[in-house]
């Protein structure tokens, strides 16, 4: 049995996290964040195969978010797409 990808949501709504995780629950292992800087520690200690970062969160942001992480060499690589509830 392969283990499943695992997949980081980053929204500082904890509801936007529980509804798109468990759309996805079934078929990939989730993590998640509330802000930027949560995003990044908790990035930094897992292989993740996939982001989804909201776009607008207190304190930073999602872009300076993955611009950080992008400078991270274990990071650079992870694909990321932009969520946002508007």
């Amino acid at each position: 049995m392969t283990e499943k990808p695992v997949i980081m949501i980053v929204d500082d709504e904890i509801a936007n996290i529980e509804m798109i995780g468990a759309i996805l629950e079934d078929d990939y292992e989730i993590l998640f964040a509330r802000s930027g800087h949560q995003a990044i520690e908790v990035a930094s200690k897992y292989a993740l195969d996939l982001i989804l970062l909201d776009v607008m969160m207190p304190g930073m942001d999602g872009y300076e978010t993955c611009r950080r992480m992008k400078l991270d060499l274990n990071l650079s690589n992870v694909p990321v797409i932009f969520t946002t509830s508007l």
